[in-house]
Parts: C-alpha cells; structure tokens; sequence
C-alpha cells in the first residue's frame, strides 16, 4: 500500500505541513480500535467503521481477519478533508512522539525492555 501523494490530493500548504508533523509522531499503520488512543480522541472507532461502511472512510484501508488498519498518512488526510485543520490542531500540541506514548516496559532505551519471551527486547 502506497501513502497518498500529499501535492496531489489538494491540500494547502498549512495542511501538508500538519500531515507531515503528525505523521512523524505516530506508526506508519493505526489499527482502527487504537485510531482514538493515537489521536487523543478525536474521532471514535464507530465513526471510523460508519464512515468505511458508506465508502466514504480513509484511502487503503487494509483488513487482516476482523482487524482494521489505515496508513497513518491517508488516515491524516482524510481527518483533514473531513473534519478540518481545527480539531487535528487543537490536540496537537499534546501529542508526543510515540517513543514517550509506550510504557517504560516496551521503549527499546528502558532497563525494563524484555519480550513476552523473557528475552531482552533491545537486542
């Protein structure tokens, strides 16, 4: 699955410079139960599902059994085309990197860092 091309779907360049922002803070694929968690709860895991049932939800959705994952790219997009620059901005000064939203157990820096194996994690 390729992202989308941000120069080509017609966004300013206030919105592109937001998608990009974002984009660096978060995985590259956001599993549609976890879509509220990474943004802060700006949009629910119902309305994700509502809007894919009307085909009217986020480009290159991808299923793996009866889990949902969108590109975090088209997701931002289609957040901003959607719902506006606003509502994305108004929690974005609260979103940290992904490094600090893992718990200490999971960071590859932290002493703690150990697999469900019991192997050390950063090796």
């Amino acid at each position: 699955m390729t992202p989308l091309n941000l120069e080509t779907c017609g966004l300013t360049e206030d919105q592109i410079t937001l998608v990009r922002d974002w984009e660096q803070k978060l995985p590259p694929m956001i599993a549609r139960k976890e879509v509220a968690w990474f943004l802060g709860g700006i949009i629910t895991t119902g309305c994700l599902a509502k809007e894919d049932s009307r085909g009217k939800g986020p480009q290159g959705r991808v299923a793996i059994g009866s889990c949902v994952a969108y590109p975090t790219r088209n997701l931002l997009v289609w957040l901003v085309q959607s719902r506006g620059m606003e509502k994305l901005k108004s929690v974005g000064d609260f979103l940290p990197g992904r490094e600090r939203r893992l718990s200490p157990a999971f960071r590859a820096d932290s002493p703690r860092a150990v697999s469900r194996r019991g192997q050390d994690a950063r090796t």
